[in-house]
């Protein structure tokens, strides 16, 4: 590789950015739906979305969030979640253990399915397209593809040729960096090195939210905290500077040798725990943070022989919860209460692919997991490192007749999962493709399960598909979930013991939540310049695992000590959810200097929630907005490229249980909705292209969705340290920067 900046290769790269043809994206293949072959959008048995590289730069995404964000159907709410910063939700579905993320057909998201937060750790600059699949995904990947599977297909290092390099800096202290390196060494031998690191220091909200702000950060600089439950002084030292900056970073390499590949994709993310929280419940400076890890390496290796193809992969994952991580808020005293966790997972999978003949084909595939966890333990008083002396004290528990304080135990849970599965495609007409597909997986944790898909495509011309689809797919009862536990443990003096007043507390007897999906999809094209897309579908979830309040008693203790109110996750509740998208793409090379793109989607979706199967409380559904539209387009003339995106949402329902209307116990209460716009422009020089982008360039004062929410009140639980109105959002942001590509 040489260091010359070479103009000719950075203007071909930019006339490249001339969207395909729609009739190229009509038929664009994905790999996603059937692991091992590719298939055409239009003929996949699936409701699946594509994001192409062109698509990527011209929008001036990232992160893999700022691409969901535009996506129908995906609802993001960011800054509402101490614990994952922004929740996503597929077609109401909320939560990131609800769908899987992978690079290259291999899972990179938490190995037992802790839920993590999705921002720039998750980039998308060495993308060459993301496929998004819509619906119940079990029957070819086993757990957790419940809501969906994103895979990320990532660039050809022949294609990359060098390296590229995007530095951008805005307000606010934002900072971020990415790096891709590409080569093609000889015929079977190339690799491909990528890398991004983001810092974002976020804008002070109380200059713009001060309702919200009122007291919050004077106890900082005092050292009291007029909290929900009155004044408290922690005895622990409070830096008295008002700071919770976002840090990540990401790292992926693939070395390829002719028909065997060794992948690994790495990254951290550094969140504020006192997200949402208001600032008088929480102590707000940097101390007060979550850091997760996760590393992912594969090797694999495939080959074909006449008829029959064959891949073969070997993974090891781990999770790592950065031990310093800690909560510091009313429920602990505002005293830090630190977490540990980790867990690792090593599989093998074997998948073969027959070709019958030129109308059928077979695949089938064999895997096998062995799995680790350390679930997240109790708040600790210290921090637990690996070469701590001592065993993990219990937050909160030394004082005078304990000055060593409680002592309590990591728990670890090893467990294996054995699957097997097969899928038959076959061509019964000119017109008619039809897809069955079942796989058996069985958990030495929770047993068996049994998830078939079907699919049925029509297809009469180039220019239109229809799809009719039935999936199943099921949760898996994380040990997250499973064996939580927290609580404060207060002292009695007179009676030297001590007691919680509430605690979270494990349940080992879950089982997985299971999702049934029926759609029907409809793709046409007009005139190689207009495309309508359209979807409607029905699911159902059973076995809904959800926080219950169980009564004390000798069965629920927290380190052996009394619990009044005791907590744990059960499988209880029913929730149906149903709408239709309506989406339409438009574009076209107005000249050779110039084109056009402009897309728009309108989405409606309801549902119900009998969330303790009583069938006397069903109320509607939570967390949703019944309406969103979202469009935008992309102009591009000569050395210029401009992209506007924008996104409106009504009412935003919230999802604390008690948080329903006081007149009419089966509606949800609301906070209002929002309209934003997004902005990207950048421009090609000699050697290198500078940019511009903005973020609610309206400068919009909105909220999102988080736990707390109840602006008319009845928050129960931890809500109620959290925002009423809702999750103040950030305010416009600007951003400038450089790309450049050396050979």
């Amino acid at each position: 590789m040489t260091s010359n900046l070479n103009a000719q290769d950075q203007n071909q790269e930019l006339n490249e950015l001339f969207e395909l043809e729609l009739e190229e994206l009509f038929n664009l293949e994905v790999s996603g739906t059937s692991r091992i072959l590719k298939k055409s959008v239009a003929n996949a048995p699936s409701k699946i979305i594509t994001v192409t590289r062109n698509q990527i730069r011209k929008r001036g995404y990232s992160s893999l969030v700022e691409v969901l964000e535009d996506l129908p159907a995906f609802k993001i709410d960011r800054l509402a979640d101490p614990r994952y910063y922004n929740d996503v939700s597929i077609r109401g579905l909320r939560y990131s253990d609800k769908f899987l993320i992978l690079i290259d057909g291999v899972r990179v998201s938490s190995p037992t399915n802790e839920i993590l937060p999705i921002l720039e750790n998750y980039p998308v600059h060495f993308a060459e397209q993301i496929e998004v699949i819509y619906g119940p995904s079990s029957a070819l990947y086993g757990a957790d593809a419940f809501s969906g599977v994103i895979n990320i297909i990532s660039r050809k290092p022949e294609e990359v040729d060098g390296t590229e390099i995007r530095v951008e800096g805005g307000q606010y202290g934002y900072g971020n960096a990415n790096l891709i390196m590409g080569k093609k060494i000889s015929p079977k031998t190339s690799f491909i090195v990528s890398g991004q690191f983001m810092y974002d220091q976020q804008p002070d909200l109380s200059d713009y939210y001060p309702n919200d702000y009122q007291s919050g950060v004077q106890g900082l600089r005092t050292g009291t905290f007029n909290t929900i439950f009155g004044p408290i002084t922690p005895n622990n030292r409070v830096i008295p500077l008002e700071e919770h900056p976002v840090s990540t970073y990401a790292i992926h390499t693939r070395l390829n040798v002719g028909k065997f590949s060794i992948n690994y994709f790495g990254n951290y993310a550094r969140i504020p725990s006192t997200t949402a929280n208001s600032p008088n419940n929480s102590v707000y400076n940097r101390e007060s943070f979550l850091g997760q890890y996760t590393n992912t390496a594969n090797a694999n290796y495939t080959f074909s022989k006449g008829k029959l193809t064959s891949t073969s992969y070997l993974i090891g994952s781990r999770y790592d919860l950065d031990p310093w991580s800690n909560f510091r808020n009313v429920f602990t005293a505002m005293e830090p209460a630190y977490l540990y966790s980790y867990s690792w997972k090593l599989k093998a999978e074997q998948i073969f692919n027959y070709q019958i003949s030129d109308n059928g084909s077979v695949t089938a595939g064999a895997t096998f997991e062995q799995f680790l966890s350390v679930p997240r333990s109790n708040d600790l008083e210290y921090p637990l490192k690996k070469f701590t002396p001592h065993n993990p004290i219990v937050a909160n528990t030394i004082n005078s007749d304990y000055p060593d304080g409680l002592e309590t135990t990591i728990k670890k849970v090893r467990y294996a999962n054995f699957g097997v599965y097969a899928e038959y495609d076959q061509n019964i007409s000119d017109y008619f493709t039809t897809t069955l597909g079942i796989r058996y997986d069985n958990n030495t944790r929770f047993g068996s399960t049994i998830n078939p898909r079907l699919g049925l495509v029509w297809k009469p011309s180039k220019q239109l598909s229809a799809k009719l689809i039935y999936g199943r797919a099921y949760l898996e009862p994380s040990p997250q979930y499973t064996f939580d536990q927290y609580g404060l443990l207060e002292y009695d003096e007179d009676t030297q013991t001590f007691s919680a007043g509430f605690a979270q507390l494990p349940n080992p007897d879950l089982k997985p939540q299971t999702i049934g999906t029926t759609e029907a999809a409809l793709k046409y094209l007009f005139k190689d310049i207009f495309i309508l897309d359209a979807n409607v579908f029905y699911s159902e979830s059973t076995g809904l695992i959800n926080p219950v309040l169980v009564p004390s008693g000798p069965n629920y203790t927290l380190e052996g000590f009394p619990v009044e109110t005791p907590q744990i996750y059960q499988n209880l509740g029913v929730q149906q959810n149903y709408g239709f998208n309506l989406q339409a793409t438009y574009q076209a090379n107005l000249n050779q200097n110039s084109s056009v793109s402009l897309y728009g989607s309108y989405g409606y979706l309801e549902g119900t929630l009998d969330h303790d199967e009583s069938e006397d409380d069903i109320r509607n559904l939570p967390g949703i907005s019944n309406h969103t539209i979202k469009f935008g387009g992309s102009y591009q003339f000569r050395n210029l490229s401009a992209s506007l995106r924008f996104i409106g949402m009504d009412a935003q329902r919230v999802i604390n249980v008690g948080a329903v209307k006081p007149n009419d116990i089966t509606q949800y209460q609301s906070i209002p909705g929002y309209f934003i716009g997004n902005m990207f422009i950048e421009y090609q020089l000699s050697v290198f292209s500078i940019f511009i982008k903005a973020h609610n360039f309206f400068d919009v004062r909105y909220r999102n969705v988080n736990l707390g929410a109840a602006p008319q009140g009845n928050e129960v639980g931890t809500a109620s340290a959290e925002f009423r109105n809702g999750a103040p959002q950030n305010p416009a942001r600007y951003i400038g920067g450089i790309r450049i590509k050396i050979n």
